[in-house]
């Protein structure tokens, strides 16, 4: 399985790389198409790990696109794609403010209620978890939440990213019922879109073990006392 996935990205990095290419060689320097491929590139290079690369690639896109004076939803685009890297790259103090900055840039575009709103909310909640700023994170990922709900409504796949998001910054300030009342929400909606064998299914899942496992680790450390 994970040979055939290297393969997939080995594929789709070289099928990237050759359109962003041609589009270099027929597209003017300020083209959304050059930009779309180009922010395709960064983000194949970091689902690939390649992160310091897809970073330079899109740092430098956004510098283009800010001295070009494209649209703000393009912008955005570009914003989106460097923030989700530098998450996957660990910088978590860095992609706190691309976040922030990219929830600004939409909610101008859209307005409050576009699910691009909902995204940018949990990935600033995702941030401020690893960062260890429980308490933001579950008001960012409950904002989130009510987004998504409102827009695709409660039994929606994307409000179980939400509410597993949710369920993280609850479980890691040792709110285990609550957190595992929203996980095994999540479960449910998660097992009737995708199927019991979903790699959403096996995160959530992993998330509700994360549980257990510091519950078991706090009963071990409660002192024993007998009659």
């Amino acid at each position: 399985m994970l040979r055939a996935d290297q393969s997939r990205l080995d594929e789709a990095e070289t099928l990237v790389r050759d359109g962003l290419a041609m589009s270099r060689r027929h597209l003017p320097v300020n083209s959304p198409m050059l930009s779309s491929a180009t922010i395709a590139l960064g983000r194949v290079l970091g689902r690939r790990g390649t992160y310091d690369e897809a970073i330079h690639i899109l740092d430098d896109e956004v510098a283009n696109q800010a001295q070009a004076g494209v649209p703000d939803a393009e912008v955005a685009r570009t914003l989106s794609a460097l923030a989700d890297v530098q998450y996957g790259a660990g910088h978590y103090q860095v992609c706190v403010p691309l976040y922030q900055r990219l929830l600004d840039l939409h909610r101008k575009v859209y307005g409050p209620k576009h699910p691009l709103i909902a995204d940018d909310l949990s990935g600033l909640a995702a941030a401020e978890t690893d960062l260890g700023y429980y308490g933001d994170a579950e008001s960012l990922a409950k904002q989130a939440m009510d987004v998504t709900r409102n827009y695709y409504g409660a039994d929606n796949p994307k409000v179980a990213g939400n509410l597993t998001t949710l369920g993280r910054a609850l479980t890691y300030q040792n709110k285990y019922d609550e957190a595992s009342s929203v996980l095994q929400q999540a479960l449910t909606i998660q097992e009737r879109a995708y199927g019991p064998n979903h790699s959403e299914v096996a995160e959530t899942l992993n998330e509700l073990g994360n549980i257990d496992s510091m519950r078991n680790h706090l009963d071990d450390g409660m002192p024993s006392f007998s009659a």
